[in-house]
């Protein structure tokens, strides 16, 4: 192998077969694998054959496919030229005859050692005189087991023997139930670790049952003290508030229960002075320190009744000014309305309506009651200056009103909630159809959550 290695070989083929041998797997692999232009490198030319003829079969194999051969034993070979065959045929001779004088050497060493008292072959388990020695007490007990029946001696050879095989037998038992208990102790380690997983898996299902669990009583304790605000429709009728002013900015509903702050009496509501709406606890637990902020478009409502006030030639205008709302007209009463303190109002507490049967009054922003007022009231003397009474439309967009609620719990915890109030119309009776120029109208409030 380290000539081979020396020599540059790329990869090495190695029988463990005799050379004599044409039918050897490792040759056969190197045949097939032989490409033009390959060079075949043996130490000797005997390693590829011991036969004449086998060795001139190959080196002609190799010679069609293209490939060379190069001896490191005999560096005159060369397959390149004729004389290649005639090389080889003689040295194809030199190795059988070789072969023929190794075997007869050996023949005749093992004819010797035959002579000269060796045995071959492997030593024999039973002895004939286990005894054996030199002394004369072992001539003497070899003698006396001589001298006894052949019978008597024959089954003593047995009893050994059979000894002999129970040894064996018991050996193999043993060592076939170290392996069966070797694999049980295997079994038993992979079912162990599988119930360690089972158990690894079960004790977390319940921790995160248990933690489920938990969770859920958590969120049902706090729904049980967690209140919830919400708006219910209003309905609502629009008047004017004095002979002056043709304005329907008086605001009156009917609310369903009796008002927080509101004087009640038997199958009797006492309406507030101003235009309210009902903030109700629809939850479980009462609301405590209400904060309420009301916000609309105001810049741009501004700018809206403007517009309509000087296409219908109205001379009135509304000017917003330092958080203070203005109105100048020549017709109409002047007012000012100041915005900023209206925009934010708290409450004390709210308790759940399914309990006490109470809500909460909110008084509704005079800026937006004003402002929407004159924006209907200018969208229909537009339109009944366009002589469209036949089919009134009750469809006028609005600017929606918004309110920000920011409520707290028993527990101490904040809650915001948003909502968004638009007024739909259920009929008008126009200024036109009046004697006095004013007009009034019904509609109803729905609140929207906004999100």
């Amino acid at each position: 192998m380290r000539q081979l290695k020396a020599a540059g070989c790329e990869r090495v083929f190695r029988d463990k077969i005799t050379g004599t041998t044409a039918d050897r797997p490792q040759l056969a692999k190197l045949m097939k694998r032989l490409t033009p232009g390959d060079m075949v490198i043996t130490p000797a030319v005997d390693r590829l054959s011991r036969d004449t003829t086998d060795l001139l079969v190959i080196a002609r194999e190799m010679q069609r496919t293209g490939a060379g051969i190069r001896s490191l034993a005999e560096p005159f070979l060369d397959t390149t030229s004729d004389f290649a065959e005639i090389i080889f045929a003689i040295l194809g001779v030199a190795a059988k005859l070789e072969r023929r004088r190794i075997l007869e050497r050996t023949a005749r060493g093992r004819a010797d050692a035959k002579a000269n008292g060796v045995k071959f072959g492997r030593k024999p388990i039973l002895t004939p005189h286990p005894a054996a020695g030199g002394s004369q007490a072992s001539r003497r007990r070899r003698d006396a087991a001589e001298r006894r029946p052949l019978l008597q001696r024959q089954s003593e050879y047995d009893f050994a023997a059979y000894g002999l095989t129970l040894r064996r037998a018991f050996a193999t038992i043993c060592r076939w139930g170290g392996q069966f208990l070797a694999r049980v102790a295997r079994v038993i380690g992979v079912l162990s670790n599988v119930a360690a997983l089972v158990a690894g898996l079960a004790a977390m299902a319940t921790a995160v049952g248990t933690f489920l669990t938990v969770q859920q009583m958590q969120r049902q304790m706090e729904a049980s003290y967690r209140p919830e605000l919400t708006f219910a429709r209003v309905l609502l009728k629009a008047e004017p508030d004095s002979p002056s002013s043709p304005l329907p900015t008086h605001w009156t509903e009917q609310p369903r229960y009796p008002v927080s702050g509101t004087t009640t009496s038997t199958n009797t509501i006492t309406v507030p002075a101003w235009f309210t709406t009902n903030l109700y606890n629809v939850g479980l637990g009462a609301a405590t320190s209400i904060n309420v902020v009301w916000n609309f478009t105001i810049e741009g409502m501004i700018e809206e009744v403007n517009r309509l006030a000087q296409r219908t030639l109205t001379p009135a205008f509304y000017e917003y000014n330092k958080g203070a709302l203005s109105l100048e007209s020549q017709t109409w009463p002047p007012r000012t309305i100041l915005w900023e303190n209206e925009k934010k109002a708290s409450l004390d507490y709210i308790m759940p309506e399914s309990t006490h049967h109470t809500a909460a009054a909110l008084r509704f922003p005079l800026t937006y009651i004003q402002l929407f007022s004159t924006y209907l009231y200018l969208q229909i003397l537009q339109k009944d200056n366009r002589a469209e009474t036949k089919i009134f439309p009750l469809q006028i967009d609005t600017f929606p009103l918004q309110i920000d609620i920011s409520y707290g719990d028993i527990s101490g915890r904040r809650h915001q909630v948003s909502f968004s109030l638009r007024i739909s119309l259920i009929s008008i009776v126009s200024a036109s159809k009046r004697k006095d120029s004013s007009m009034t109208f019904d509609a109803y409030i729905d609140a929207e959550k906004v999100p």
